[in-house]
Parts: structure tokens; sequence; C-alpha cells
């Protein structure tokens, strides 16, 4: 319909598109220019999910600066080098539920907000997880609904692999994630030992 704004999806609007051409304009050619000084990685610049080693390591080194400026880590456990880069967020997300069940083994619940961004119950399920809602307020995930769902998950004796969560402008609910919470949901999740996957794409 025209004059509705799709929320439903994270796509920027045609007014947006249109303000941030000229700059896409440049920074594409910037990205050509040092490509066709990268060798034999050059030819992989366009490829979907492939990047020249060159540009790669560039990225990492201002994502690491940007990161350390708006004090998201300290240097001791941030640099270039431990930072991965994915050609999209659900890729991300897939990484980050092969990684938890390498290091945890795989367990049974992944627990997501009430409501959650709509692309991850798939992934989850892809790893044969069970999306388990958590509820939510105005304010994010409530971490008394989250300790009673782990306790009553416990009893019944089925194992929990992770917490998918948005915490900024959540998706779709547009909330953000109290400091407080915060502090709360870690502590739980090293009570009862399962990991924290933090959707940070709105950051």
């Amino acid at each position: 319909m025209s004059g509705t704004i799709n929320l439903a999806r994270g796509w920027p609007s045609k007014e947006s598109m249109r303000l941030v051409a000229p700059f896409l304009k440049r920074w594409s050619s910037d990205s050509l220019e040092q490509a066709s000084k990268c060798g034999t990685g050059a030819e992989t610049l366009l490829n979907y999910g492939a990047a020249c080693p060159l540009m790669e390591k560039t990225f990492s080194s201002c994502l690491r600066d940007f990161m350390l400026r708006h004090g998201w880590g300290s240097s001791s456990i941030i640099s270039a080098f431990n930072l991965v880069l994915t050609p999209g967020g659900s890729y991300g997300i897939d990484l980050c539920v092969r990684q938890s069940i390498a290091d945890l083994g795989k367990r049974q619940i992944a627990l997501v907000e009430s409501p959650t961004y709509y692309l991850v119950e798939p992934i989850l399920k892809d790893h044969n997880l069970e999306p388990f809602p958590i509820e939510t307020d105005e304010h994010g995930i409530i971490p008394s609904a989250l300790e009673n769902t782990l306790n009553e998950l416990n009893q019944k004796e089925k194992t929990v692999q992770l917490l998918y969560t948005i915490p900024n402008h959540q998706n779709p609910t547009s909330s953000v994630l109290l400091p407080n919470r915060r502090k709360e949901i870690v502590e739980l999740s090293n009570k009862h030992d399962f990991y924290i996957v933090a959707d940070e794409v709105y950051q």
C-alpha cells in the first residue's frame, strides 16, 4: 500500500537510499581502486561472501578502532584478527549457533524473545534446536521470567543452548534492554551455562 512503512524487515527507505547514494558511489570507487592493487584477490571483490584480503584487513582494522572509540571492549580483547566478517547477519547468527554447539555440546532449547526476529527461528530449527519464547515488555526481556523459564526447563531436564536477543531497538518491538536487566541476564547465563547471542544489528 502506498505510504505504508514496512517494519517487518530492516530495509532502508527509498528516501534514505537517495541520500546515501553519493557516498556509496564514492566508497565503491575507492574499494575498486584498492582492490586493483590487491593482486590475486581482486577478482573476488564482487563475489557474494568473498573479499579481497587487503580490503578485509582494512575493514577489520577500522571496525576495531570504531569499537574501541565507543567503549565496546578493550584493546586486550578486540583485535583486527579476532573479528569475524560475514556476508550478512543471518550467516553471523548461524555461525554463533554452530560455535555454541562446538563449545557446549549439542543441547535442546534456544531461548528467544517473544516476539522475535522472524528469520531466527528457521536458523535455530536447522540445528535441531527448539525455539522457546521468553516474556518481554517495553524494556525488553524480563529477567524474572527468564529465570522462571530456566528453572522450569531444568525440572523437565531440558537443556538450554543459547539465548538469542536483540538488545537495542529490538525487531519487531523496538524495545531497548535496560542496563540492569543486561547484567541480570549475563548472571543467569553464567549460572545456567548457556551462551548469549546478542544481535547488535541496530546498535
